[in-house]
């Protein structure tokens, strides 16, 4: 007996050592090209985190050891008794929804595993449960035809040969652990899932901190080699089948395959969040699918079962109304890959076949231009619902839409003459009409604006008319940011006025049907001589503002200093021409490739000959005089509002069409302009074709104001 457990012993070990040889140093096997197309094909799935933490309302592996101490954390498997769990009940649920698969958290960072594993004793068998969740759940799936996947966390704090005991703290180590014997474990419990619950759509990796890339590769052909046309994520240590940008839309990719994981959640609660959780807006998620699908991505959408195994009815209710809204118009989702369009905050398309199908995502647009296509359409029609007419203008495609068919995410259907899958995806402009909107300079100037305003303005804007008439960006001037840049360089929104930060606020806006915007500046420092330019940081900032969300940036001049005591009225503030140009050239590259349509506005106070070259708006002109600066004046030098349209009709020639001369805002409202002066003003506006962005307070517009800023005939 001791002689064949040796050679047993020495047969795993020579295979273990001969696979290892293979993996390290090599790439690892590609997935199947067919099996990836089916993946693509499906395009929404549901992502499940539950367990034994939905007893807290507590985020799952995260709140072990924060908001519950560890030992307590790992032991609620002991009261964990969901006896109104029903596999049969879940998988129905997503089929109304619309969804294609399932992805169920197997195991996440705190290591409990709901499945009966031979490999560890911490698992749903031994709470009072005691029901295989994993094998339910994948039997429901095959019976009610949905694809069923595992995420199965690499990171594993429960687990003593895993060097990290609690999640987020990086930095703390266990004294003893022994990542080959906790890669033995891992490479054990992702057989046993595919083995004995599978065919698997996917295995869903996370957290490989202490992975390197021979562990990740490892990985990957283990799975390859138990069944040859898995997926498995990007998130193994080595990269893999799909990448997975997580709370967040991915960028428009067609060369790589895309999941965006996002939460039901109102505040992107994983795990259960308790009855005060809420869900996001039925219009929020129909846009996350949409775009999704719009960039050639997928998208998972998350739900948090409640303790006693039920999805939380508010939750179901909201799938069934995405999946109500699918039931109409999923032939533009499934099957078909994104663009020709890239996608946008209002617009989004897809194409199969012959046809391509344009998802209006602004409830308010009964006209939608679009760049025209190497093919002809033949048709356009709604899906479900009557035609749409459309026309061909000026190097356009015109849509008209009529009141009644500009509905949430309204999709018209285009027939082509030919095929829509080779057509080169196309760049949407960022603005084919001069902006209109809000900035909060003229009349909150910097001392006075904070989180609490915007947020009252956009609620205001929403409802007084504006929204509905086209004033759909709100810009938040300077104030917003701290006193001084990270260590990184990226900007830091002031902790007081703006304690929520800036994607919360940009958030906020979006969910409202608005664009965001922020002011900033590219030198060493800003208009207030605080060190928080961008010089040298570029890459960074505009990082951060993709990540926030960001639709506009106000990129104003203000100072290039070497140090601060550098006098502030030295010529140019610091600057010279070919310092500025490149400095511009700089922002206008990154941006140009930063995977989100963003209006870059320039602000250098003058007309410059490649403005049009790189934004979309150019300050042609020094700033109007406004409330901030002692009120307006209409005729009296500098400042005053014929002066300002004066100088800037000298560039009038080199606006059109993508570019707009900016002559800095309106100064409506109580800001020192009568009646008529306010009329005469909005209307030179307007005929300049210059960007409409008010500079007043509209919480407390008035009827007087309504009357010259909501004429729809002026509007350029």
């Amino acid at each position: 007996m001791k002689k064949i457990t040796v050679l047993l012993l020495l047969v795993c070990v020579a295979t273990v050592l001969r696979s290892q040889a293979e993996f390290i140093g090599t790439k690892w096997t590609a997935a199947d090209p067919a099996a990836v197309a089916h993946w693509q094909s499906l395009r929404f799935g549901m992502f499940i985190h539950w367990g034994p933490v939905s007893l807290t309302g507590h985020e799952i592996g995260w709140s072990r050891g924060r908001e519950t101490p560890v030992a307590t954390y790992d032991n609620l498997y002991k009261e964990f008794d969901p006896t109104r769990f029903n596999a049969d009940a879940w998988v129905a649920l997503a089929r109304a929804a619309g969804m294609k698969y399932i992805v169920l958290v197997t195991k996440h960072h705190d290591g409990f595993c709901l499945w009966n594993t031979k490999l560890t004793d911490y698992n749903i068998m031994n709470s009072p449960f005691h029901r295989d969740v994993v094998k339910e759940l994948a039997s429901a799936c095959k019976k009610q035809g949905i694809e069923f996947g595992a995420y199965y966390s690499v990171m594993d704090n429960y687990n003593t040969n895993y060097p990290s005991p609690v999640a987020g703290q990086n930095d703390l180590k266990r004294e003893h652990y022994d990542l080959d014997a906790y890669e033995n474990y891992l490479q054990g419990q992702i057989s046993e899932l595919i083995q004995n619950y599978g065919p698997l759509l996917t295995i869903w990796n996370d957290v490989p901190r202490a992975y390197g890339p021979s562990r990740g590769a490892a990985t990957i052909n283990l799975v390859r080699q138990l069944q040859p046309d898995i997926l498995i994520n990007n998130r193994t240590g080595d990269g893999g089948d799909y990448d997975t940008p997580e709370q967040r839309i991915g960028t428009f990719q067609e060369d790589r395959p895309w999941e965006s994981c996002m939460t039901v959640s109102a505040h992107n609660h994983w795990a259960w969040g308790g009855t005060d959780d809420g869900v996001k807006p039925i219009a929020e998620c129909v846009r996350m699918l949409v775009q999704c699908a719009g960039g050639d991505g997928n998208m998972s959408l998350n739900v948090g079962p409640r303790p006693d195994g039920v999805i939380d009815p508010e939750q179901a209710n909201l799938l069934k109304k995405i999946g109500a809204w699918l039931a109409i118009n999923g032939e533009g989702i499934y099957g078909t890959r994104g663009g020709p369009w890239k996608p946008t905050r209002q617009i989004a398309s897809t194409r199969k076949g012959h046809s391509v199908y344009v998802f209006i995502l602004n409830q308010e647009l009964t006209t939608v231009e679009l760049p025209v296509l190497p093919r002809n359409i033949i048709s356009a029609s709604l899906l479900g619902g009557a035609a749409v007419r459309f026309e061909t203008v000026d190097g356009k495609i015109i849509l008209h839409l009529s009141p009644h068919q500009a509905a949430m995410a309204t999709v018209v259907k285009l027939d082509l003459n030919g095929s829509a899958m080779d057509i080169p995806a196309i760049s949407l402009p960022a603005t084919f009409s001069p902006p209109m909107g809000w900035n909060s300079w003229d009349f909150f100037g910097k001392k006075h604006i904070n989180e609490q305003i915007v947020r009252e303005v956009i609620d205001a804007m929403a409802t007084n008319g504006l929204r509905a008439a086209g004033y759909n960006y709100v810009v938040v001037d300077g104030g917003w940011r701290d006193n001084h840049l990270a260590a990184n360089g990226g900007l830091l929104a002031n902790p007081v006025k703006f304690p929520h930060g800036m994607k919360a606020l940009a958030d906020y806006a979006h969910l409202r049907g608005f664009k965001f915007g922020l002011h900033t500046v590219p030198g060493n420092f800003d208009c207030g001589c605080d060190p928080v330019g961008g010089y040298g940081h570029e890459a960074v900032q505009i990082a951060q503002f993709v990540s926030w969300g960001l639709d506009f940036i106000k990129l104003d001049k203000c100072r290039f200093s070497q140090t601060a005591a550098d006098d502030y009225h030295q010529t140019n503030n610091g600057w010279n021409d070919d310092l500025l140009k490149a400095t511009y050239a700089k922002w206008h590259e990154i941006l140009a490739h930063c995977g989100r349509p963003v209006v870059f506005s320039m602000s250098a106070y003058k007309y410059y000959d490649w403005y049009p070259q790189f934004g979309q708006m150019g300050r042609t002109t020094g700033d109007i005089r406004p409330k901030v600066y002692g009120g307006a004046v209409f005729d009296g030098g500098p400042g005053s509002v014929m002066f300002i349209a004066d100088e800037n009709n000298r560039s009038a020639g080199f606006a059109g069409r993508g570019y707009w001369n900016d002559p800095d805002m309106l100064v409506t409202g109580k800001q020192g302009l009568n009646q008529n002066e306010q009329q005469s003003h909005f209307a030179l506006w307007c005929v300049m074709s210059a960007p409409l962005m008010l500079g007043d307070d509209p919480r407390n517009l008035t009827d007087a104001e309504k009357s010259i800023v909501l004429n729809a005939e002026q509007s350029p």
